[in-house]
């Protein structure tokens, strides 16, 4: 849909959680790139009890279907979709699972209008796993959900904080489990995946990529364990005849620092702390996570739904922000239009 005005579903999380708060306070920063129109999707009184006052620039429309080649009015500030009505009284700041259940309802909405074309791009909210969990539907995470949805079989997980962008082998399991799940073919198709995103997201022709050690100083000639020998480089070397610029088994504390020098565009992390530590120290620049892999855009905040901190007004949107700039940006570039300078 070229010829109307770009969308960015953004869904506020769970109701109890911070989410509600960030996007309030994200989408008052200013427009959007490409001057995208704002969907929000959600129960909206978390939002109005964060401040958010729907003038008469804003959309309130029925949880039916969006048209995709509506254009809207150009002036309009955004439009609202109040997928469950909220009482007066506040949802509780904790692991709920009614508030799970709406989470939910707001993520597959916002599932069927990307699929359905009405948007080009969506941004998720916090949720409480949990949460989802106990209102009785099965749930990994937002990444594992989509992904199921899309029916896409190995989505990729790439954060973002400033210069540095981390893509993940494993994500959410155990760290006993990661020795036995990272195979070469696996580090193979994360990469490739990592490297078809940073040259369609991000406009990287020719990305070069770090693939991290699993082992302290990769292994030290197998004297701290064989993975980074035997499962690691030859990775790399199946990467490099496919023509993927790619370096490693690097050792994990001195890739990320020379990945934030310019030295590589992309670090490839082996399992999950081993790279959100280094993302959420870089707190400044506004952590995002990207879904690679899916047939659509989708972004969100790098953290959760501080639940100790609803309610406050303290929570900073720097990551919603930029979770929305990037999807925005990302969408331009699908549409062959020119990105701001984000990254």
């Amino acid at each position: 849909m070229t010829g109307r005005r770009l969308r960015v579903a953004i869904t506020v999380g769970d109701p109890g959680g911070i989410g509600p708060e960030v996007a309030v306070k994200a989408l008052r920063l200013g427009p959007l790139p490409g001057d995208a129109l704002p969907v929000l999707i959600g129960g909206l009184g978390p939002c109005r009890r964060a401040g958010w006052v729907p003038s008469a620039s804003w959309t309130i429309r029925p949880p039916g279907h969006l048209p995709a080649d509506d254009p809207g009015p150009a002036s309009c500030d955004g439009w609202a979709v109040e997928i469950d009505p909220d009482p007066d009284a506040p949802r509780p700041a904790a692991v709920d699972p009614s508030n799970g259940r709406s989470a939910l309802r707001y993520i597959d909405y916002a599932l069927r209008l990307v699929q359905d074309g009405a948007v080009d791009a969506i941004v998720t909210g916090p949720v409480s796993k949990e949460a989802i969990d106990r209102s009785g539907t099965p749930f990994t995470g937002h990444t594992e959900h989509l992904a199921a949805a899309a029916h896409v079989r190995h989505p990729v997980m790439l954060c973002v904080a400033g210069p540095l962008r981390v893509a993940f082998v494993t994500s959410h399991i155990a760290l006993r489990k990661v020795p036995g799940t990272v195979t070469t073919a696996r580090i193979v198709e994360t990469a490739a995946i990592a490297a078809e995103g940073l040259r369609t997201g991000f406009g990287l022709e020719s990305p070069r990529i770090a693939v991290c050690a699993l082992n302290p100083h990769a292994g030290e000639g197998g004297k701290f364990g064989r993975e980074d020998r035997d499962v690691v480089a030859p990775a790399i070397a199946r990467l490099r005849e496919r023509g993927i610029a790619c370096d490693g088994p690097v050792p994990g504390d001195a890739v990320f620092r020379d990945a934030s020098a310019g030295r590589w565009d992309a670090v490839v992390a082996l399992y999950h702390d081993q790279g959100m530590i280094p993302i959420k120290a870089a707190w400044e620049a506004g952590p995002v996570n990207m879904t690679l892999g899916l047939p659509f855009i989708r972004t969100s905040p790098a953290h959760g739904t501080a639940f100790d901190r609803a309610g406050r007004d303290t929570a900073d949107p720097r990551p919603t922000r930029r979770a929305i700039e990037i999807a925005a940006a990302a969408a331009l570039r699908r549409r062959g239009l020119p990105q701001p300078t984000l990254f």
